[in-house]
């Protein structure tokens, strides 16, 4: 994310069957980026597909 450079905003993690990674990663982004807006879903449709059961897809 720091070399696409994001410099804090907001943040969508969309896991497939991995909410405890999701979460981590969320707390990892806040570490770097205090004032960073996280939400966190679970994937749908052709979304699960592309993530693949316990993969994540992150939208900043």
């Amino acid at each position: 994310m720091r070399e696409r450079g994001f410099a804090g905003g907001n943040v969508a993690i969309s896991h497939c069957d991995n909410h405890a990674v999701a979460q981590a990663l969320k707390e990892g982004i806040l570490n770097a980026w205090e004032d960073s807006r996280i939400e966190i879903l679970p994937t749908r449709g052709l979304c699960s597909y592309y993530a693949e059961r316990g993969g994540l897809i992150v939208g900043f």
